[in-house]
């Protein structure tokens, strides 16, 4: 973690990309419930150079944590510096080019052995199972692999995490792929110790391999209350394994260690083991489930645990490393300093709930949403995207209310928009899945202003965004008020190309205002967009048909026109639009005059 002026609080967001479980991208295991995109959106390198990630790393240039980032400023406010999450970047290079990260995060499943007492169905599928709940389908396909490819080629570095990553065939598929390139590369593994096997030694014997056994007790006994389904007598004997082959090739091998209430007793005796392997000690203080932290007990208890630690402490550094020193008082400090009265749970409760809220927003529930942030506000009252979806959620039920019009619904969408312009980062907190997730939902709900107010949050050039704009020129088209439809489809144009939706409304506008040839160009434009298409949108190809069709009438072309209209009516016959099409056509077959067929 940088700690001199100047310098960024954490280079993650500067050095790599994360990959979860469900596809979800984001900077870090520590922050993806603020998601950047999902590895199926289409370009992985519009992430990477993206506006998330630019305003995340100017908030942490300018010596803050931004929404999203709670766990780490959580630790820093309660004094965890040696082991602070953000630690782990700090030995990251900077990309050689910046156009691409310098280090891949993979978390590609949640198969796991292992149902450890601290874990969730999202990142064990023993877990999963045993709760009845389905099994995640993955994402990484041969088509993120084809992606990811010239990603890895750029890579300086790749972390594997779990789930278990050597049961993972999405793993051995990326390592292999090192493997066969020559790319020898650092390679990170956090594993639970429990494989070791003819696979596992190729890989540490082929890459510079850097493992960290998780390693959550000494005793039997304890490793097995903890990490249910592990036998401790192999995890220990592997995780020896694992240390010795470290040595011998030069390389760190590391002993994680997730502290809590079964555990925190035996702290002493894994720093021990730690030195008697020649390991690293990474210290994870467990925050979720409430019932597994030390940061639920009762303060006194708390202090209770850091006297235990200090009497223990000459013991323990006798023969400690540089590195175990720092970790061991850094540790004891957070102890007996701030962290005995720190509600940890806050780090987890406050997004889990405001996430919720909004989702509830996005269902019309808008009862639940309010007892969702009545819940967040009073612990976090600073927590920016709680009030974001605070100003929403009034908003929503004015208009709900029919107070569309109203002093008060002005005054809500005015604070919502200050707020969007002020705080992008809690903006980009509040709609972790992208505005658009939650406009469009509100749009369905007929609640129209309140979505157009979080549409204008999103970026130009969001497609699910220009969709949205062009939906509203529709409805502008429909209300008749051609003026503002041309108007906003001119706003359309300047944020990205011209889409084939983009060319029908655009003929359509020509068409009511009876500019025939330049109608006639949009459907043409519209249809050579539409062939570029593998797959185009069967409502778009009727609507540039029917447009052609009232092209042909107004040029007075009516044998054109009737070849479109027929065509169209072999298509569907029972549409009712078609019906009314026949109409139109009768008019025009029965050689009455165009614009008599048109007006009719």
């Amino acid at each position: 973690m940088a700690d001199t002026p100047g310098r960024s609080l954490c280079r993650a967001p500067s050095t790599q990309l994360h990959f979860d479980p469900h596809g979800d991208v984001a900077v870090c295991s520590k922050s993806t419930h603020r998601r950047l995109g999902h590895v199926r959106d289409g370009d992985l390198r519009a992430l990477w150079l993206g506006p998330g990630l630019a305003a995340i790393r100017a908030a942490l240039a300018q010596g803050r944590f931004p929404d999203g980032c709670e766990t780490c400023a959580w630790h820093l406010q309660h004094g965890n510096v040696a082991d602070h999450p953000a630690r782990t970047f700090d030995a990251r290079p900077l990309p050689v080019d910046a156009e691409w990260p310098s280090h891949l995060e993979f978390a590609f499943s949640n198969r796991c052995n292992l149902a450890c007492i601290q874990c969730s169905p999202d990142l064990s599928s023993t877990i999963r199972r045993q709760r009845g709940l389905p099994p995640l389908r993955s994402p990484y396909d041969d088509g993120f692999f084809a992606q990811i490819e010239p990603f890895v080629a750029h890579a300086q570095g790749v972390s594997l995490l779990g789930g278990e990553p050597f049961l993972q065939p999405e793993c051995f598929r990326l390592l292999d792929l090192l493997i066969a390139a020559g790319r020898r590369i650092p390679v990170h593994v956090t594993t639970n110790g429990t494989c070791f096997d003819a696979r596992v030694e190729r890989v540490l014997g082929h890459l510079p391999v850097q493992v960290a056994v998780s390693l959550d007790g000494v005793r039997p006994e304890t490793i097995e209350r903890i990490r249910v389904g592990a036998n401790a007598v192999d995890l220990l004997a592997n995780a020896r394994r694992f240390a010795r082959h470290a040595r011998m090739l030069g390389r760190q091998c590391t002993l994680n260690f997730c502290l809590m209430r079964e555990n925190w007793r035996e702290l002493p005796d894994l720093f021990l083991l730690a030195q008697e392997l020649g390991a690293g000690v990474w210290i994870v203080p467990v925050t979720h489930p409430p019932e597994t932290s030390l940061f639920t007990l009762p303060i006194e208890s708390r202090r209770e645990v850091a006297r235990t630690w200090r009497e223990c402490k000459a013991g323990v550094l006798r023969a400690a490393t540089d590195a175990q020193k720092r970790t061991w008082s850094s540790l004891l400090a957070m102890f007996e300093g701030r962290a005995a009265g720190a509600d940890a749970n806050t780090i987890w409760h406050v997004p889990r709930r405001t996430d919720a809220a909004l989702a509830r927003i996005a269902a019309g529930d808008l009862a639940g949403a309010r007892d969702e942030l009545d819940a967040v506000l009073p612990q976090s009252p600073e927590s920016a995207p709680a009030h974001v979806a605070r100003r929403l959620l009034s908003m929503v039920q004015l208009e709900r209310d029919g107070s569309v019009d109203t002093a008060s619904f002005t005054a809500a969408a005015a604070e919502f928009a200050r707020l969007a312009v002020e705080s992008p980062d809690a903006v980009a907190a509040a709609f972790p899945g992208g505005v658009m997730a939650t406009a469009w939902p509100l749009e369905e709900l007929r609640l129209t202003e309140s979505a157009a107010q979080v549409a204008r949050c999103a970026p130009p050039s969001d497609p699910q965004y220009r969709r949205w704009l062009l939906r509203r020129v529709g409805r502008l088209f429909d209300r008749r008020e051609i003026a503002e439809a041309r108007a906003l489809l001119d706003v359309v144009a300047r944020s990205g190309a011209r889409s084939p939706e983009w060319w029908l409304r655009s003929a359509w506008i020509e068409v009511a205002e009876r500019r025939v040839e330049a109608a006639r160009a949009a459907v043409a434009e519209g249809e050579a967009a539409l062939a570029a298409q593998a797959a185009p949108e069967p409502w778009l190809v009727v609507g540039l048909e029917r447009a052609r069709a009232y092209v042909h009438v107004l040029a007075n072309e009516t044998e054109a026109a009737s070849v479109v209209l027929r065509r169209l009516l072999a298509r569907d016959p029972q549409d009712a639009e078609a019906l009314r099409l026949e109409r139109l056509g009768a008019a025009v077959f029965a050689a009455t005059s165009p614009q008599d067929a048109l007006t009719r």
